[in-house]
């Protein structure tokens, strides 16, 4: 209650001294507002940089392998038997993650002979067994669809080819003719449901890995690949899928490896990271300008209110009731200059963005970001402000003589 009524008799001060505290308040919210702003531009350029290089490259890709060879003195040699993951075990490891995925898909290569039915022209080509493509090809459909997670249903016998592989098994027609006709692989009769534009110039064709004979993990193991949303969780995840492999399996530690590029991860989060600090400690310098002229302002209602002060503690006043009475004052000083910059840090982000794309018109989807770490911080440093620079014109207050002060003119 002491402490609710310090609050309430540091706002009345306020008002009552509202020239006093203007300047004050104004440079607080200038200096939020900018330590607002560039944080928020920052989280920005994170968030931009983050989609740019999660498309041109694999930071947020993890990716499961079978460790099919063992070193046995300086040479690795081949093992007999080793554990892999189905589509199955794939699908129940993905349900089991807490975190957001996405672009994740099974995978496994072959080499193996398909012919067309109706023609019987055959050809050996590269098949690749995969639980989807979508997301997962760089390839264009040019006809039909890919294949999806649909596919891989028991019923669903379907095939991808891309166009160097349509082009052999229809030499003399149109490639699109391909469409809905049957293919043999392995004794099961595909439907081609999609070809594939590709800069590749050899033939290949994607089939739903269920398709793929089990004797061919024995010989070629697939590997798994899953994508997080964002780079933060990358390493989380990769921890949850090496405790569900040792869970699920009993030599997992020496039959899966699970690979991200954790020193990239590492450095792009520490890049981020830092160039926050260094703009934080930079703009921090008009904070810093706030709160001495938050000081100040103290300063001269002590000496203002010299008086008023003795006559309290002649009343019966403690110390800890003129500290708190100041450092109330400090904070609704901090906070109310600590508001108005946030809200006019955003605004400003917002002003922004726009002109960054229209002055860079490369820059096409830089978007505001504001994280709650922002907002956190501005928090943090109304409450480091209001303590820090009350103090001492707080203790200078509650340190005055009742005789002296109620004498002084």
């Amino acid at each position: 209650m002491k402490l609710f009524n310090a609050f309430i008799l540091g706002f009345q001060n306020i008002k009552s001294h509202f020239l006093h505290t203007l300047l004050s308040i104004l440079g607080v919210v200038i200096g939020v507002a900018a330590l607002v702003g560039i944080l928020s531009l920052i989280d920005s350029m994170e968030s931009y940089v983050g989609k740019k290089i999660s498309n041109t490259t694999s930071l947020e890709r993890i990716a499961i392998f079978s460790l099919t060879s063992q070193k046995v003195g300086n040479t690795f040699v081949k093992k007999e038997n080793y554990h892999y993951l189905d589509y199955q075990q794939f699908s129940l490891l993905k349900s089991s993650l807490s975190l957001p995925i996405r672009n994740h898909y099974l995978y496994c290569e072959t080499l193996h002979k398909i012919t067309v039915k109706e023609t019987a022209d055959s050809v050996e080509t590269i098949i690749r067994g995969i639980s989807s493509l979508e997301g997962n090809t760089n390839d264009t459909v040019i006809h039909g669809r890919l294949l999806t997670e649909k596919d891989q249903l028991p019923t669903q016998k379907v095939i991808v080819l891309n166009q160097v592989l349509a082009a052999q098994l229809c030499p003399n027609e149109a490639i699109d003719k391909l469409i809905s006709k049957k293919i043999i692989y392995n004794q099961d009769e595909l439907e081609i449901i999609g070809i594939l534009k590709t800069t590749a110039n050899f033939a290949y064709a994607y089939v739903p890995i269920t398709l793929l004979p089990k004797q061919t993990f024995k010989t070629n193991a697939p590997q798994a690949s899953i994508q997080a949303t964002k780079i933060a969780d990358v390493v989380p995840l990769k921890k949850e899928i090496e405790d569900w492999l040792k869970k699920n399996f009993k030599n997992a530690t020496t039959d899966f490896q699970v690979s991200i590029s954790e020193g990239r991860v590492a450095q792009a989060k520490e890049g981020f990271f830092l160039a926050k600090i260094i703009a934080g400690l930079i703009v921090g310098i008009s904070v810093l300008v706030g709160g001495i002229g938050i000081m100040n302002v103290l300063l001269i209602s002590v000496t203002e209110r010299t008086i008023e002060i003795g006559i309290q503690k002649a009343v019966g006043a403690k110390k800890i009731d003129i500290v708190l009475q100041f450092l109330s004052e400090s904070l609704c000083i901090s906070f109310i200059g600590s508001g108005l910059g946030l809200v006019l840090g955003v605004l400003g982000t917002f002003a922004i963005t726009p002109l960054i794309t229209l002055f860079i018109p490369e820059i096409t989807d830089f978007q505001a970001h504001f994280s709650w770490g922002t907002l956190i911080t501005v928090g943090v440093i109304a409450l480091i402000i209001g303590v820090t620079f009350g103090t001492y014109p707080a203790m200078k207050a509650a340190n005055l003589d009742p005789v002296e002060a109620i004498r002084r003119e």
